[in-house]
């Protein structure tokens, strides 16, 4: 069964050991306009982010399956307490999925979620990985405009031999790159933070390559 080597459990330590078809669920307001529900959830494993709503309403378009939860240092450590009923849904996620968090910002995940996986990324690492698939640095990423989780996420799957399916991840600046569940505009900072710009290219390469099935 092959091992994810950077998601590793926090008490055993022992990295993830998964097998089967994987979907890894962004949360672009694309996916509001198309109907891939039951297509999500006919994976083995269903990877989702931060405060994705899995309301109801959404089931059409995102579906209701999740097996892993990836949290950001945002979520977890640098915004937390959230206002309710962020805060209320946090919890709920965490009591009832596998959560994935950055190592050394458990401390509010561990209330409610007492076995996390820890992701324990490098910008170097992934630029690494992404230099060995595709034999060139052109999308490289910096300590100052590290790669979003869905980027990181991709890559230590496509490090342990996965081609995972990608939903709901924006492959151009449309100009208003949303959330589906909220109206949080998704921006390129201009000395740091996120490089949307550099993650379409990547995620293009990929798909052009067959690395990566987008929907």
């Amino acid at each position: 069964m092959p091992l994810v080597k950077n998601l590793t459990h926090f008490r055993t330590r022992k990295p993830l050991e998964i097998n089967g078809s994987i979907a890894i669920v962004g949360n672009s307001d694309l996916l509001s306009g198309l109907s891939l529900g039951e297509e999500i959830d006919k994976h083995d494993h269903v990877f989702r982010f931060n405060l994705a709503s899995l309301d109801e309403q959404y089931h059409d378009a995102i579906g209701k399956k999740s097996d892993f939860f990836l949290l950001s240092q945002n979520i977890t450590t640098y915004q937390y307490p959230h206002p309710e009923p962020l805060q209320t849904h946090l919890k709920n996620i965490c009591r009832k999925y596998k959560i994935i968090c950055y190592q050394g910002h458990t401390e509010n995940v561990l209330q409610f979620n007492k076995r996390p996986y820890l992701m324990t990324p490098s910008v170097d690492s992934i630029n690494l990985i992404f230099y060995k698939i595709l034999g060139h640095m052109k999308w490289a990423f910096s300590a100052r405009n590290q790669p979003r989780n869905g980027i990181k996420l991709l890559a230590y799957l496509l490090d342990a031999g996965f081609k995972p399916d990608l939903y709901g991840f924006d492959l151009s600046d449309r100009g208003n790159n949303a959330h589906y569940y909220d109206n949080e505009i998704q921006t390129e900072g201009q000395q740091q933070g996120h490089k949307p710009s550099i993650e379409f290219k990547l995620l293009n390469e990929l798909k052009e390559k067959g690395l990566i099935n987008v929907y």
